[in-house]
């Protein structure tokens, strides 16, 4: 149905817990570190995320395809503060 904006944080909330929070400033901490292979690895993330937002008909099956990549961001921020 319609949701407002925080629909899709507050499920990737439920379904990631902090991996969540450490997947949002991934594509930062890649840039930062000049590792441009993740930053390419991570854009499409990024991308997704901010098409599937600015739809008012929000469902969760619509972020089936980036939940691999949210993985792959939490773990590049894992690894840049370990």
């Amino acid at each position: 149905g319609v949701e407002g904006w925080q629909y899709y944080l507050r499920n990737g909330a439920l379904n990631f817990g902090p991996a969540l929070a450490l997947s949002l400033p991934s594509l930062l901490v890649a840039a930062l570190q000049r590792r441009w292979q993740q930053v390419v690895h991570l854009v499409p993330l990024y991308i997704w995320a901010s098409i599937m937002q600015l739809q008012p008909h929000k469902e969760e099956r619509f972020l089936y395809l980036i939940y691999p990549l949210i993985c792959l961001a939490a773990s590049v921020t894992l690894d840049a503060v370990l």
